[in-house]
């Protein structure tokens, strides 16, 4: 059960920033990265494992939070 929908699923996930098309994926990334303590790579720096990775974070928390609204 795919929850989060990437840019081929949908155009909803394109947002304009910085003058870059960017995914909801990639906005998430960058909020996290800017937060943290240590430099981090950009989003298409990450290895391609990793951004799979990353997506499949974002799918998870995003069943947790589904599976409590009942």
């Amino acid at each position: 059960m795919t929850v989060f929908k990437t840019d081929a699923d949908s155009s909803v996930g394109i947002f304009k920033t910085y003058g870059i098309d960017m995914s909801d994926v990639e906005r998430f990334w960058e909020a996290i990265r800017k937060k943290w303590p240590t430099p981090q790579p950009s989003f298409h720096q990450l290895d391609p494992m990793e951004q799979m990775m990353l997506v499949q974070s974002i799918n998870i928390i995003l069943q947790i939070l589904n599976n409590h609204e009942r």
